[in-house]
């Protein structure tokens, strides 16, 4: 009996150190979004498409350096909170990590090898240690005019439907 004890001792001190290994991580998300109006743009109207806006609601993919893969999603505040466990991690938005289109267009629609270089730009980079954590920004989250979209032939882009 005193072994059984001894061994669910030991496990349960095991089990919370592996627990005490992942770090508290706050990941701040944002998109920029240019001006896709027809008229002619105010100063200010141009000046509101080159701020930064909160990434809210958005489902992102996390990989680890051992090709692990969670989803995430963005808070009311565009910020991931979650708990990592040292290591390396890039995140990536859906469309990129899945290898589709941006807006689920057909892929007949884009040049295949502007796609492959599209699919490969994570958002951020994060670094978990014992002692800290670094988020590294990589690439801007941009949402497209429906007319400019990423890598669509420039044959397709007038054919975009409404």
């Amino acid at each position: 009996m005193k072994k059984i004890f001894l061994a669910f001792g030991f496990i349960s001190v095991f089990a919370s150190s592996s627990i005490a290994q992942k770090k508290r991580v706050n990941i701040s998300l944002e998109f920029y979004q240019p001006y896709c109006g027809g008229a002619r743009p105010t100063k200010e109207m141009e000046a509101e498409s080159f701020k930064p806006k909160p990434l809210v609601n958005r489902m992102l993919i996390l990989v680890s350096e051992k090709e692990k893969i969670d989803s995430l999603r963005t808070d009311a505040k565009g910020i991931i909170r979650c708990k990592l466990k040292p290591g390396n991690y890039k995140l990536y938005e859906t469309w990129r990590y899945y290898r589709v289109t941006p807006n689920s267009l057909p892929l007949i629609r884009f040049d295949k090898n502007c796609l492959e270089i599209e699919w490969k730009r994570e958002v951020k980079s994060i670094a978990v240690t014992r002692n800290s954590v670094k988020i590294e920004h990589k690439n801007n989250i941009i949402i497209p005019c429906d007319w400019k979209i990423p890598c669509i032939t420039e044959k397709e882009s007038l054919q975009i439907p409404d």
